[in-house]
């Protein structure tokens, strides 16, 4: 086998090959026409180069004539077939023109297979010739083409046309994949004028058509890789974007949902505070028989406020009372209702880090954050196992997953690890979504770690967990540690003698029920209280009064002025006046911008002997010290 005879056998199995990888893609696409298409011009390519071959080797008419037949008939059917793949490549809608240019090669082959004589270029005879490298090769003798052959070729060298203008449209929006069209639009023009030679003038030249498809089809080839390639590119990116935009909208959702859980809890925290203040009065009355009622009275109400505390975590605007705190301390401390709490099944280690560094944060907060993951961690073992609590001092670069946006670079890390069931992936990526548990109806909240999120959160720290299921899971949560030494804890002495006061106290609050409530509460103390309901109503009464206020006791949100606007305005006639605010939660508390001096604070629900403890504070106390 020759040169010319090896490389149209070659092709013909390169043909082949592109033809079947081409379909074994449209299979797993199914949407991808284009590679459809580049099937079918790869399988015209490879039968059109064997009937080439066997036109270059036979010296048999019978074969030469059924050879020459297949060969114009693949012509024909390849030309459309790569109009039509450009056509989905650059998306052009030229169905019109598509239609006519198939309908032209659908005609040609119908006189082609019935055997009307149209066309011409009969073979009337072979003749064995040497190639100049010696390699024999048939020679076909034909009778002259009809004109209509012309026009044929005319009709296909309209697809040239078609298919630059088509690489020229891709360019505008991928030079790259509109380059290597053109240049396979070039190579195009090789088997055409081959064709034309061969069938309109009968030169005596072998058909070198097939190479030229062959790097057509090459060229497409990469053309679709480099295309798809950047397809894939431009889906990742597109998912990612999604991902994006599915967190953003997650991420309003819980604001939109914390702001509601905030204004529920700060309104449930006024009728708190009035029931929880009425039966802590009457409880001081009561007779024996009657104290019983009043205590489960105000037990219920304790339950309550701890309801709306775990509400104002979630959102991220519970009451906060940060001190200077050592970890190890409030872990010590909590470690006797942690063994009650998750039951004589499961062993409890506790190891605590030497030398820990202090923390700012909520004591109280933290405590109930650490008795929600360890419930969570005994609903993971419900058949026993390990509990084991840490603590450790962290450098942000070695923190398991640093954060880029909490500042500090020095941490103190709890971690709390379980050997229990694990989780799954889907369950990990919601495990902080509010009312999201997998526990049975009746058995959860859903609210346990979304408090712990926003507890952790609200001090400037985190929470990372890794799980596999089979495994168990870590909770590690991190809070930025300072360099303030801990403040020793002072009791409290909330001794009847100790509350009571003679003082002037202007009420600022706009419910009625915590405004009567506290105002009887503070008279039974001894205080002159004198009631507004709004900021304007403050200003008045302050104007009608002819003796000094020794304080202010004001609400923070108040429609009209808020609590701040309304200190301002009194402190503009009295520069040094005592403030207390009182609020629901801390999203508006001590504005610190707002008010000019220092303030005090007392979150709700309160009880009478908490109000009055910390206006003793206030009043007793020089205003550095509030």
């Amino acid at each position: 086998m020759g040169p010319y005879a090896f490389s149209q056998a070659f092709v013909s199995g390169v043909f082949a090959f592109a033809a079947i990888s081409s379909l074994a893609l449209w299979r797993r696409s199914r949407h991808d026409w284009t590679l459809l298409l580049l099937a079918a011009v790869c399988a015209i390519g490879s039968v059109q180069t064997i009937a080439v071959l066997i036109l270059a080797t036979t010296e048999a008419l019978s074969q030469a004539w059924y050879a020459q037949r297949i060969r114009v008939l693949c012509g024909l059917m390849s030309f459309a077939s790569l109009a039509w793949l450009y056509a989905e490549i650059a998306r052009v809608r030229a169905r019109l023109y598509l239609w006519f240019v198939t309908a032209t090669a659908l005609g040609v082959a119908a006189i082609i297979v019935v055997n009307v004589p149209l066309l011409g270029g009969a073979i009337t005879g072979i003749t064995r010739v040497a190639l100049p490298w010696g390699e024999p090769f048939s020679l076909l003798q034909r009778t002259p083409s009809s004109p209509l052959v012309a026009v044929i070729y005319g009709v296909m060298f309209s697809t040239v046309l078609f298919n630059v203008f088509c690489a020229r449209r891709v360019m505008h929006t991928d030079r790259v994949s509109g380059v290597l069209l053109m240049i396979a639009t070039l190579g195009s023009v090789v088997p055409l004028i081959s064709g034309a030679l061969i069938d309109i003038t009968s030169a005596p030249i072998p058909y070198i058509g097939t190479l030229g498809i062959a790097a057509f089809v090459l060229v497409i080839a990469l053309q679709l890789a480099v295309g798809r390639r950047r397809d894939q590119e431009l889906l990742a990116a597109e998912r990612a974007q999604r991902t994006l935009e599915q967190r953003l909208a997650q991420a309003e959702k819980m604001e939109a949902l914390g702001q509601l859980a905030g204004g529920i809890a700060h309104d449930f925290n006024n009728i708190l505070t009035v029931i929880a203040g009425h039966a802590d009065m009457l409880r001081a009355e009561a007779r024996l028989e009657s104290r019983l009622d009043v205590e489960q009275i105000r037990l219920a109400a304790n339950r309550a406020a701890a309801m709306t505390a775990q509400l104002l975590a979630f959102s991220r605007q519970s009451i906060m009372e940060p001190t200077v705190i050592n970890l190890n301390a409030v872990v010590a401390s909590t470690e006797t209702m942690l063994r009650r709490t998750i039951g004589e099944h499961i062993e409890l280690v506790v190891s605590l880090a030497p030398d820990l560094w202090n923390v700012e944060a909520d004591a109280n907060q933290f405590g109930r954050a650490l008795v929600n993951v360890a419930i969570n961690a005994r609903d993971a073992m419900p058949a026993g196992g390990r509990l084991t609590i840490e603590t450790a001092n962290v450098l942000k670069d070695d923190a398991p997953v640093p954060h880029e946006q909490t500042r500090p670079c020095r941490y103190v890390m709890v971690s709390v690890a379980d050997t229990g069931e694990g989780m799954t992936p889907d369950t990990r990526a919601r495990l902080f979504e509010p009312f999201f548990t997998t526990k049975e109806i009746g058995k959860g909240t859903g609210l346990g770690l979304a408090v712990v999120d926003g507890i952790v959160r609200q001090t400037g720290g985190q929470v990372n967990v890794e799980s596999d299921v089979g495994r168990g899971t870590v909770f590690q949560m991190l809070f930025p540690a300072t360099d303030r030494e801990a403040a020793t804890t002072a009791a409290h002495d909330h001794a009847e003698s100790r509350l009571r006061g003679t003082e002037t106290v202007l009420l600022v609050e706009d419910d009625p029920g915590v405004r009567t409530m506290t105002r009887a509460a503070l008279e039974r103390y001894g205080y002159r209280v004198l009631a507004a309901a709004n900021g304007d109503e403050a200003v008045r009464v302050m104007q009608r009064h002819d003796r000094p206020i020794d304080l202010v006791v004001t609400d923070v949100l108040m429609p009209g002025s808020t609590g701040p606007q309304t200190v301002a305005r009194l402190r503009q006639e009295h520069a040094s006046l005592p403030v207390l605010f009182i609020s629901g939660y801390t999203a508006d508390a001590i504005p610190g911008g707002e008010v000019p001096g220092q303030a005090a604070f007392l979150p709700k629900p309160f009880t009478p002997a908490a109000l009055a403890a910390k206006m003793r504070a206030v009043l007793d106390c020089p205003p550095s010290n509030y």
